[in-house]
C-alpha cells in the first residue's frame, strides 16, 4: 500500500490552498486528488484490482455482477469483472439523449447480487444515484468499493442507513499523513488541509480549525 499512497502523492495529489477547486458538487476544495492518474501505471493498477478482488472473496462471496459508476468508476469495474469472470455492467450519470436513451447499461436479471465499484468517492451523491437505478431494476445491491475516499463524517452514515458496506482502499486522512511523513507537505499545509476535512462546507482559505 505505500507505493500506492506513494503514487497518489506524486501523480494524483494536488493543492491550491488559495485558489480551491470547485467540485461537481458545488463544494470548494483546496485539493484535488486525480486518481485516473493510476490507470496509466500497469503494477499499480494490478495492485488495486487485487485489494478489489480480496474484498470481494472475504466480504461479497455472493456477488453476481460488478457494477462501475461512470466514467471513473468503470474501468476499475471492467478488471476486476474480467479478473473475478463476474459479469460487468455500468450506469451513467445521466441518460443518453439518443438510442435507448439509457442509464443502466449491460444484462441485468432481477434479484442480481450487485456490488459497485468507484474510482474517488466525496459527498457520495453519484454512488447514491447509481444505487438508486440499480434498484429500479430489482438489483440486490450488497456494498460499495472505491480506490479513494475523502473519508467526509457522514458519507458512511448515508450507505450504512441504505443497507450497503463500504470498502474504499484508500482514504484521505491516511493519505495526507502519509504526504506529511514523505515530506510533501509542510505542517501548516496539513492543518490546512485538516481543517478543511474537519468543516469542508464552512472552511475558506486561510481558515484553521481547532481539534
Amino acid at each position: 500500500m505505500e507505493e500506492i499512497l506513494n503514487q497518489l502523492i506524486d501523480k494524483a495529489l494536488t493543492i491550491r490552498l488559495q485558489q480551491p477547486f470547485r467540485w461537481r458538487s458545488g463544494l470548494k476544495a483546496p485539493v484535488y486528488t486525480d486518481t485516473r492518474m493510476l490507470l496509466s501505471l500497469p503494477r499499480i493498477r494490478e495492485e488495486l484490482v487485487g485489494k478489489f478482488t480480496e474484498i470481494l472473496e472475504r466480504r461479497f462471496s455472493e456477488v453476481t455482477h460488478i457494477c462501475g459508476v461512470a466514467t471513473g468508476g468503470l474501468p476499475w469495474a471492467a478488471m476486476v469483472a474480467q479478473k473475478t469472470g463476474l459479469p460487468l455492467i455500468y450506469v451513467r450519470p445521466m441518460a443518453k439523449e439518443h438510442g435507448r436513451k439509457k442509464m443502466l447499461e449491460g444484462l441485468l436479471p432481477s434479484h442480481s447480487k450487485v456490488v459497485l465499484i468507484e474510482d474517488t468517492v466525496s459527498t457520495g451523491g453519484a454512488l447514491l444515484a447509481a444505487v438508486h437505478q440499480l434498484r429500479k431494476k430489482e438489483a440486490e445491491l450488497l456494498g460499495i468499493m472505491s480506490v479513494f475516499s475523502y473519508g467526509f463524517g457522514g458519507v458512511s452514515d448515508k450507505f450504512r442507513s441504505r443497507g450497503l458496506h463500504f470498502f474504499p482502499l484508500i482514504e484521505f486522512p491516511q493519505l495526507v499523513r502519509h504526504a506529511r511523513e514523505k515530506g510533501a507537505l509542510t505542517d501548516s499545509e496539513l492543518q490546512a488541509l485538516q481543517s478543511w476535512h474537519l468543516d469542508p462546507k464552512r472552511w475558506k482559505p486561510g481558515m484553521v480549525l481547532r481539534f
